[in-house]
């Protein structure tokens, strides 16, 4: 392979994400600092207030700025997840391709039963003849990544049934990283938005350590 080609595909773009997500984070803390404040002065005025319609007024002004800026910070760590696991895939595809010419395969990655990134992670275990991820722990974070991918992506942010199990034993694992409502909902934390960088970093160093076994 080229030295341009290998670089490219073992590349984490480590730098990138951080700055995205740093971006986002202090995004999401200057909102939530403008919201304590805000909060601060009305319910000043409340306090003042006899009249129960412009306290209750008060109160839906506030919830309603509380969730607006809950539903956006949510987007934006949603986002952030999704383009990040976006970028693994498309590395694991890379391999793949490569894995192809340089082996001289008579069969391509599209040949294997399957679809997206399952299929390409069967192919690359088959060529190289062992497991990716290599180890357990790091195989189920990135299972766990698929979950959630999928259900941001396909499922509105709700976890499948057959998933929950998976998803909720990595929560007894990682506390404090997911939440999980009671509708089944997903949130992701910045915590977990922080470990699908390192996660994105292990793949990368794991693509460069099968090219060079």
């Amino acid at each position: 392979m080229k030295k341009v080609e290998y670089s490219l595909i073992i590349d984490d773009n480590s730098v990138y994400f951080k700055k995205y997500l740093n971006l986002i984070k202090t995004t999401v803390d200057n909102d939530n600092e403008k919201y304590k404040t805000e909060e601060k002065r009305v319910r000043g005025v409340m306090s003042e207030e006899s009249d129960k319609s412009v306290i209750n007024e008060g109160e839906d002004y506030l919830a309603y700025m509380e969730l607006e800026i809950s539903e956006t910070e949510q987007l934006m760590y949603r986002s952030f997840v999704i383009s990040t696991y976006v970028f693994m895939e498309a590395k694991i595809t890379s391999l793949c391709v490569y894995a192809e010419g340089y082996f001289e395969q008579i069969f391509s990655h599209k040949d294997i039963s399957g679809r997206g990134v399952g299929r390409s992670i069967k192919y690359i275990e088959k060529v190289f003849g062992e497991n990716f991820p290599s180890t357990q722990p790091f195989k189920f974070k990135f299972e766990i990544a698929q979950k959630i991918r999928n259900a941001l992506v396909h499922n509105e942010g709700i976890i499948k049934d057959e998933d929950k199990p998976k998803v909720n034993e990595f929560i007894r694992k990682y506390p404090g990283v997911l939440e999980i409502n009671s509708t089944g909902e997903i949130k992701i934390t910045y915590n977990y938005a922080k470990d699908m960088v390192s996660l994105n970093k292990d793949i990368c160093k794991e693509i460069s350590r099968m090219w060079k076994c």
